[in-house]
């Protein structure tokens, strides 16, 4: 049996999703928002008629701790509290809490069963700590919720390569490519190909 290696060092995934509730507030279009990059605190104003959560999101977006306050005080009016949970487990996540997070994407779910944020999240936690078979239960849950992610099915992939799974990789991968930009899709090409020669072994 071909076992296909990614490399050395664990391979990086694509990060987390914030919850924004677009639905309602359009405040933003869903996108890659990267878990790890911080953002310099700037001095803001805040529009008084938006919602609890509205703030929160708003504080979040420019790095301010008030942000886990706000959404809390969310979930106690019912103002977007899946999306409430699912922006605090990030946040938690961020600092290294991961029992933590996992309890807030978990409220989130319990709230919301189909929220894709919360699978999306909750996959790339259980990825980052190297429980595969749930990262994948959640990427394919997520998947199914939303379908036009370009990002789950690159995650999918590496989790199917680390789990020798080459053909559902190389047809996730093959998925990416027809979806990304093609700044993204450079790299993914690069690894698609090892794969396919990899089945040639």
């Amino acid at each position: 049996m071909n076992i296909f290696k990614l490399h050395e060092q664990k391979p990086v995934r694509l990060g987390h999703k914030k919850a924004n509730n677009d639905k309602k507030s359009k405040m933003e279009e869903k996108g890659q928002l990267n878990l790890f990059e911080k953002k310099p605190a700037k001095i803001f104003s805040i529009d008084k008629k938006l919602s609890a959560f509205e703030q929160a999101f708003v504080f979040d977006e420019n790095g301010d701790t008030q942000a886990r306050e706000l959404y809390l005080k969310a979930i106690e009016e019912n103002d977007c509290s899946a999306d409430s949970y699912c922006n605090l487990g990030i946040l938690e996540a961020h600092d290294s809490n991961y029992v933590k997070a996992i309890d807030y994407f978990s409220h989130a779910l319990a709230i919301e069963p189909r929220h894709f944020e919360a699978h999306f999240n909750l996959a790339n936690l259980y990825f980052d700590n190297e429980d595969l078979n749930l990262a994948r239960l959640h990427y394919e849950m997520a998947l199914k919720i939303d379908p036009d992610d370009a990002n789950i099915y690159f995650n999918l992939g590496l989790v199917q390569v680390m789990q020798n799974d080459i053909d559902g990789a190389i047809q996730s991968f093959t998925t990416y490519l027809s979806m990304a930009g093609d700044q993204e899709a450079l790299k993914t090409r690069v690894l698609l190909n090892q794969l396919t020669e990899s089945r040639k072994v």
